[in-house]
């Protein structure tokens, strides 16, 4: 474990995914589909999101695979 205050790689791809599939059930549910400025703003949340979570793990495709095994890519 490690002793800085700084999140590490793996708690923050996590985070990452989870951020994901939380505005992808954003943009689902009923307030995001009447208001279009809402929907604009998700849709940006989630494409800023999938682009850093692309550089993350562009590096190694292992964070890739791990993270795709803790959410499954289909959901994000």
């Amino acid at each position: 474990m490690s002793r800085t205050g700084y999140p590490t790689l793996s708690c923050s791809l996590y985070t990452y995914a989870a951020l994901l599939l939380h505005v992808k059930e954003c943009m689902a549910e009923e307030p995001a589909l009447n208001e279009l400025s809402l929907m604009r703003g998700l849709r940006a949340c989630r494409d800023k999101l999938k682009k850093y979570l692309n550089q993350s793990t562009g590096d190694s495709n292992y964070y890739y695979y791990a993270t795709c095994k803790l959410i499954p890519a289909s959901t994000l």
